[in-house]
C-alpha cells in the first residue's frame, strides 16, 4: 500500500532532500516500519504524526495515510 512520508530537519536527507515522498509499504505496516525503511534511528524521532494527529511508532497504517517524522528541534 502507498503512504506519504513528510520529513523535517535532517530526516529530509533520507528522502532525497525533499520534504515529502511516497513509500510502498506492506499490508498492516506500522510507523516503525516506515522509520526503519528510511534508515532513521528510531531514538532520534522526537514526534510522529499520522494524518496530522499525534501518533505512536506502533500505530498501524492504512492506504493513503500521511506519516510525519520530526527530529528534536533546537534554537530559540
Amino acid at each position: 500500500m502507498d503512504v506519504t512520508v513528510i520529513c523535517y530537519g535532517a530526516f529530509r536527507e533520507r528522502i532525497g532532500g525533499e520534504r515529502e515522498a511516497r513509500l510502498q509499504v506492506g499490508p498492516q505496516a506500522h510507523v516503525d516500519e516506515v522509520i526503519g525503511m528510511l534508515g532513521i534511528d528510531a531514538r532520534s524521532v522526537f514526534q510522529v504524526l499520522v494524518n496530522e494527529e499525534q501518533a505512536t511508532r506502533g500505530q498501524e497504517l492504512r492506504e493513503g495515510d500521511t506519516v510525519t517524522l520530526m527530529p528534536p528541534f533546537t534554537g530559540g
